[in-house]
């Protein structure tokens, strides 16, 4: 069986129906099980879905193949590939409705069976195993097609079409799927919807390369966004909701870039399979998703995503190898960053805050962490299960509930250096002290002397003596003003000035802007910048002049 059919097809649909269960101690995770509903695999002649929360399906195959087999909601899919010498097979699949029509793809929208279920819900074809395909069925057909000719394919019926742009921009909403035909053209969605009917994709882009999909909202599918087998496409400003996965990324599809994307109330935020590599992801903000940015694959670059209020804010699974890390945030979150069963990755100058788990490392070996942020999470940087030569270098973890880091007893530390912490729990972690944040405000007194007359008012010169007192962090200086400070002291002698012109009194008013003047030369480069002061002199002599 070839890698892609055990790694990245076993979290294409099913990933959406597991129930995690989190086995959990006072020292944190201890391990994880997962139950995928709807789903079946293995090599054999039949086989069963029994806890579908779709159909209950069952596949007979006169052949030997290799399958994994999914009902999910409206769509009922088969990864087949071949296992012994047969070419072709036939197949029969019972557990439709019966005497329904449904509609059958191969690997693309184009290639379309339609067909009508007997009576008890069973339906058989010839299927070719010389190689391995894709198959899916829906109970209702819909696709648009954009492609590079005259008419943009379907997009004169959605759009509008400049062919030497190579561009279809959108002028109606959708309700059907959009797939991409040709590479290097470009779908602009000028703020419109492609809305499903909680099956299928809303933008299939499959053996396609520079293709650009851009501001849409798309809403309603199993996938938002599925680019499968297709390169050095760039997918931006797209708003992906209420969908299983927001953007799939599936089967070599290398060298794309997302970015600037809002995704939210997914299962998936953002999907890449373990043959989808080289990847990357900026800008995008992921939110309200069981997991935010979930990848399994190698060498993408993640740098300036945010991610928000997510079971997962950003979760490297299994052999998730060699990803970069920065400069992104991950805020109320379950788990902040979590790298499981990986390797290699790098983390650096990352936000980590407000989470239950900041950054976890489980089985992570060769991870490296530099100048991160982890702070108000309740537990830090958690490092455990065999995560081997781990380098933490001028992390600061600090203000986290119940510690900043944890090591069990199976890690080892390869490089540790600069990193700051409040608290110090587990192993080999050596940091100094955070520096405290100082939250109290200085209490400040004022004591004024002088001789008191009748109603409180001073008929003397009056000495005001303030004292500061900050028990935290002591206090460096005082500020002060009287009766609004410098600006109304300005503004006061100006309305003078004024007064006296008003009046007839030019000598006076001379006077007082003169008055005005000695005054900002005595407070520039003090309370006045010397710039500030400069202008205001030049204010001030141009009126007495004029």
């Amino acid at each position: 069986m070839k890698k892609f059919l055990m790694f990245s097809i076993i979290l294409v649909f099913g990933l959406f129906f597991y129930v995690p269960a989190w086995a959990e101690t006072t020292d944190g995770i201890t391990s994880s099980d997962y139950l995928i509903l709807g789903t079946v695999e293995g090599t054999g002649i039949h086989f069963e879905v029994a806890d579908s929360e779709y159909l209950n399906v069952t596949l007979d195959s006169s052949e030997t193949i290799t399958l994994r087999l999914e009902s999910v909601p409206e769509m009922v899919t088969m990864y087949i590939e071949p296992a012994l010498a047969a070419t072709s097979t036939q197949i029969t699949v019972i557990g439709f409705l019966a005497s329904t029509k449904y509609y059958k793809y191969e690997d693309d929208y184009h290639n379309l069976v339609e067909f009508t279920t007997d009576g008890n819900g069973s339906y058989s074809w010839t299927q070719d195993i010389s190689q391995s395909h894709l198959v899916f069925i829906q109970p209702r057909k819909s696709t648009k097609f954009i492609r590079n000719d005259s008419t943009g394919g379907d997009c004169y019926l959605i759009g509008e079409w400049n062919w030497s742009a190579r561009t279809c921009t959108l002028t109606s909403d959708v309700n059907e799927t959009i797939q991409i035909d040709s590479s290097y053209v470009t779908l602009d969605g000028n703020g419109h919807t492609v809305t499903g009917a909680g099956t299928g994709h809303g933008i299939q882009v499959t053996w396609k390369k520079g293709v650009t999909i851009k501001n849409l909202t798309i809403e309603g599918f199993i996938s938002g966004i599925n680019p499968l087998f297709s390169t050095n496409s760039t997918f931006t400003g797209n708003t992906i909701s209420n969908n299983i996965f927001g953007i799939e990324v599936v089967y070599d599809s290398i060298n794309n870039t997302f970015t600037g994307n809002s995704i939210s109330s997914n299962n998936i935020g953002i999907y890449l399979d373990p043959l989808s590599h080289s990847n990357t992801l900026s800008g995008n903000t992921v939110q309200y998703s069981d997991r935010g940015i979930y990848i399994h694959s190698y060498s993408n670059i993640l740098t300036d995503n945010t991610t928000v209020s997510n079971g997962y804010g950003i979760n490297l699974g299994y052999e998730s190898s060699g990803n970069t890390l920065t400069n992104n945030t991950a805020s109320n979150n379950s788990y902040g960053i979590y790298l499981g069963d990986s390797s290699n990755n790098i983390l650096t100058t990352n936000i980590v805050s407000n989470n239950r788990y900041g950054i976890i490392l489980g089985d992570a070996s060769y991870s490296i962490l530099t100048n991160n942020t982890v702070s108000n999470n309740q537990y830090g940087v958690y490092i455990w299960y065999f995560s081997r030569d781990v380098t933490l270098t001028d992390n600061t973890a600090c203000n986290n509930k119940l510690y900043d880091f944890w090591t069990d007893t199976s890690i080892s530390i390869l490089t540790e250096s600069g990193n700051k912490c409040d608290k110090l729990y587990g192993y080999s972690i050596n940091c100094t002290p955070c520096t405290p944040v100082d939250i109290t405000v200085p209490s400040t007194t004022a004591t004024i002397s002088g001789y008191l007359g009748i109603n409180d008012w001073y008929i003397s010169d009056v000495t005001i003596s303030l004292a500061a007192v900050d028990s935290d962090s002591g206090v460096k200086e005082i500020h002060y003003n009287i009766d609004g400070g410098i600006a109304n002291s300005l503004i006061s002698m100006l309305n003078n000035a004024l007064d006296a012109k008003n009046n007839g009194n030019d000598h006076e008013s001379d006077n007082i802007m003169q008055a005005f003047i000695n005054y900002v030369e005595a407070q520039s480069g003090n309370q006045i910048s010397e710039s500030t002061a400069d202008i205001l002199i030049n204010a001030a002599t141009y009126i007495i002049n004029n």
